[in-house]
């Protein structure tokens, strides 16, 4: 099934090619991520495709790019969805971690001195990060700072906080094993 797009890439073609291969693209889309997604995999698709209308050659090879494309961002949103997992993960360890650290209803001796301990390994651990990370960690996690006052305030962007924060929750984790 071709559908091709003039020159002009108009309007009407774009509909044409979209009720051509939505369906087709969508179920191909439900294949990898579900029926929640998969209508919003496609649209960005499309969306993105008449966003760059007048950058993109496609010749007699829409269906393959229109496919690929599908492809491409199904597997990016399961790629984000496994790191989300994996971050929600690391951040369970780090609260339990915490708990720990700030439990104060013991007063038994032995109590204290392996909290003592407890502090001291953590303290420790947060030490041998990464100098940004650290920075990034201790404003996140014990000051209590969202991610963007802490891009304000360093003046980085969000996606590198959270990444310093990523790297830093997977390197304490590792170490507080």
């Amino acid at each position: 099934m071709i559908v091709a797009m003039s020159v002009e890439r108009t309007e009407e073609d774009f509909r044409k090619l979209f009720r051509a291969f939505y369906p087709l693209l969508r179920a191909y889309a439900v294949t990898f991520i579900g029926e929640s997604e998969a209508d919003d995999v496609v649209q960005e698709v499309f969306s993105n495709l008449w966003k760059h209308r007048s950058t993109i050659v496609f010749g007699d090879h829409i269906e393959s790019y229109l496919f690929r494309a599908t492809y491409t961002r199904c597997m990016n949103l399961l790629k984000h969805r496994q790191v989300a997992t994996r971050r929600l993960q690391l951040l369970d360890d780090i609260n339990e971690y915490r708990e720990q650290y700030f439990d104060n209803r013991k007063e038994e001796p032995l109590y204290q001195l392996e909290r003592k301990e407890l502090r001291q390994h953590i303290t420790r651990a947060i030490a041998s990060l990464p100098d940004k990370c650290r920075q990034v960690f201790r404003l996140s996690y014990l000051q209590d700072m969202s991610n963007k006052e802490i891009a304000t305030a360093l003046d980085i962007s969000v996606r590198t906080v959270e990444t310093h924060i990523y790297k830093a929750l997977k390197q304490l984790r590792t170490i507080l094993k």
